[in-house]
């Protein structure tokens, strides 16, 4: 099993994504794994944004 996993939630704005990226680690974290919750890496994407984003930019968000 790996050290260390990376889950992303990705979807439209305003659909309540960090609510739920903060209730799922806190299950995981109530199971006794260790939790811990990145920043929104999006905001610092210099690829494009929303339409004017590529695949190369969606892959920037996901690998960053």
């Amino acid at each position: 099993m790996p050290d260390a996993y990376k889950i992303a939630f990705i979807g439209s704005h305003s659909v309540r994504k960090t609510n739920a990226v903060h209730s799922f680690a806190g299950a995981v974290g109530r199971s006794g794994r260790s939790v811990e919750v990145g920043r929104e890496m999006v905001r610092f994407n210099p690829l494009g944004l929303n339409e004017g984003a590529t695949p190369e930019a969606q892959l920037w968000v996901v690998m960053a």
